[in-house]
């Protein structure tokens, strides 16, 4: 019975994965890379565990075989998820309660975190600054019990943040007071920042919430200004991951005076030409998700090489007055200071 279970699993995250790569394309070389290592070493296993056990190998061949074709007919079946964007998918059904480890159905958001990991961080800052009223669950993911087997249901992945996020939109629709509410779950940090800043429509809270905002809603979203929207993509999608991101690694990993004044140079462009001439925030009045997604990266480079310095002087010529401004600012609020880590990572 463990072996058949263990069986199950396997099959199981591995078909996950195969759906995933039909609807996302970025990943797809990636995974065709992946599975047939991992499958291979599973059923090795699984061979050398029914050899031991006195059975045929043919007969573990047959069973994976028949196994996953039950399986592929199983998630094809129109009561099962369905896949809707790149790692999110729509569950037309709760989690099962029978397993006391799963997370209970509620009316009410979960956010799967790490408080140590950067992305997660940034994730949980929108959820705070939308004043979006969740439940944190806080999972490890190294030690010696390794991820839940629920987590892993949700992201077969294994990474953080995962945001499931519940839709009573799609109940109001069904016409129904018993039916359950349609179910998404975000597995990616830049989906659920998006998701966030299209839908802010908090739900009431249920007795057993853990996190209460207390703030009313101060994330700007959809906003109308063609150069606000510009600037919002060119940090998301420009600064921070194909700029920040990597000359920082560059920067910590491999110390050199050369790669330290490569970084200081970027943050001198970014304080010179990517920050909003009025502010306070990095788009303009309002925190947007630009915000969001840059300060925990900031911060972290804030620390290792900071402070950054305001004004220069005899030893600093350069002058990062409004990043350090910016950065001053966002720790003044209680939405970006509450995510703040005495012990933290780095983004790699």
């Amino acid at each position: 019975l463990r072996l058949f279970h263990k069986t199950y699993r396997v099959n199981i995250i591995f078909l996950k994965r195969w759906i995933c790569m039909a609807h996302d394309p970025d990943s797809t070389i990636r995974i065709m890379q992946t599975i047939p290592d991992d499958w291979k070493k599973q059923q090795h296993r699984h061979l050398f565990l029914l050899r031991r056990n006195s059975c045929h190998p043919l007969s573990i061949v047959l069973f994976h075989s028949l196994l996953f074709l039950f399986l592929v007919a199983t998630f094809s079946s129109s009561s099962f998820p369905r896949i809707i964007s790149s790692q999110a998918f729509t569950l037309t059904m709760a989690y099962r309660s029978s397993t006391s480890t799963t997370i209970k159905s509620s009316h009410q958001h979960k956010f799967v975190t790490n408080k140590m990991c950067p992305f997660a961080q940034k994730a949980w800052i929108a959820l705070e600054t939308s004043s979006t009223p969740y439940q944190m669950i806080e999972i490890s993911l190294y030690g010696p019990n390794g991820k839940p087997d629920w987590f892993l249901d949700m992201n077969p992945y294994g990474t953080v943040p995962v945001l499931s996020w519940n839709d009573d939109d799609q109940k109001e629709k069904n016409n129904s007071s018993y039916s359950s509410p349609s179910t998404i779950i975000l597995t990616d940090s830049e989906d659920i920042l998006t998701h966030l800043a299209s839908n802010l429509q908090p739900l009431p809270l249920s007795s057993s919430s853990t996190t209460t905002p207390t703030r009313p809603q101060q994330l700007l979203t959809n906003p109308t200004n063609p150069s606000t929207q510009q600037s919002i993509e060119m940090w998301r999608k420009t600064i921070l991951p194909k700029q920040l991101l990597p000359i920082g690694k560059q920067a910590v990993l491999q110390k050199s005076k050369q790669n330290k004044q490569k970084l200081m140079n970027l943050l001198q462009d970014i304080n010179d030409h990517h920050m909003h001439p009025d502010g306070p925030f990095l788009c303009g009045t309002e925190p947007t998700v630009a915000d969001c997604a840059a300060f925990p990266f900031l911060w972290r480079i804030d620390e290792e090489f900071g402070p950054l310095m305001e004004s220069s002087s005899s030893s600093h010529s350069e002058c990062y007055g409004k990043i350090r401004s910016w950065l001053d600012h966002c720790l003044e609020m209680e939405s970006f200071r509450c995510t703040v880590q005495s012990s933290w990572w780095w983004w790699w």
